[in-house]
């Protein structure tokens, strides 16, 4: 998908070995490649959001957006997924990607939209195979009379957490219950 970058930070990455010597710490390497790149994207006209690195950290690079969207964002770019019911099959879904960029005015390619059935690594690339290949297995042990429920990691985890709060609020279910 090439779409958690932009090919302007991939291009300052590739010079990154002849701008900076080896034993570079790596908040420098990060804070020149940003420089590079932005530097660079400024030349084809394409404008970086002026925000505090402060809140731009607290704001997080994955967003969630009730009840179905993820955004994986960057300054010029973001991935985004929806997953939207398939009828009223509850194992079934449509499973949607979607990347934004900022081009210069005018330059923006014709959008395309792709239909990829096939979960393989040429339509899909890796990560989101593994995710995939393991969807069925998820969903038979969720439906199992041994499943208690859930027990998602309390800080890498905690959209996944805040989501069925949210859900539960939403469907007024009241609070989920507690895990463990």
């Amino acid at each position: 998908m090439n779409a958690t970058t932009t090919q302007t930070i991939v291009n300052a990455a590739k010079r990154l070995k002849d701008e900076l010597p080896p034993e570079t710490p790596f908040m420098q390497v990060q804070m020149h490649l940003m420089a590079s790149a932005m530097r660079d994207d400024a030349a084809r006209r394409v404008t970086w959001p002026k925000i505090d690195p402060a809140h731009f950290g607290e704001a997080g690079t994955v967003w969630h957006i009730f009840p179905n969207t993820v955004v994986i964002q960057g300054p010029t770019f973001a991935l985004c997924y929806r997953a939207r019911p398939h009828g009223y099959d509850p194992d079934s879904c449509i499973f949607e990607v979607y990347v934004l960029e900022r081009y210069p005015e005018g330059q923006a390619p014709k959008v395309e939209n792709l239909f990829k059935p096939d979960h393989n690594e040429e339509s899909w690339r890796r990560v989101l195979c593994q995710d995939f290949s393991n969807m069925g297995a998820v969903q038979e042990g969720i439906k199992s009379r041994g499943f208690a429920g859930p027990r998602p990691n309390p800080v890498q985890e905690r959209g996944v957490t805040n989501f069925h709060r949210v859900l539960a609020e939403y469907m007024g279910t009241g609070a989920p219950r507690p895990i463990g």
